[in-house]
């Protein structure tokens, strides 16, 4: 689980997502939040994807991410 989180970029677009409203977004949300490319984007939520930190679900021609509170919450508990 920690390497799922084990880079900058995948710990920014976490951060991005707990701060929105129902902890999810769409790939365009989290791209102009943290600056980085949609395909760049999809490429560092693969890694929490299969770790079940995040789930994505499609709709229409974007996907959105959400994060796994109870997945969180264990990994918060290993760093603490």
């Amino acid at each position: 689980m920690l390497k799922a989180v084990a880079d900058p970029a995948r710990l920014r677009i976490l951060a991005f997502l707990r701060s929105e409203p129902q902890c999810s977004a769409c790939v365009a949300d989290i791209t102009e939040a943290v600056g980085l490319s949609q395909p760049t984007v999809s490429h560092h939520l693969r890694r929490p994807a299969q770790a079940g930190i995040v789930e994505g679900h499609k709709q229409g021609y974007w996907t959105w991410y959400s994060l796994k509170r109870t997945r969180l919450a264990e990994l918060g508990s290993v760093l603490t």
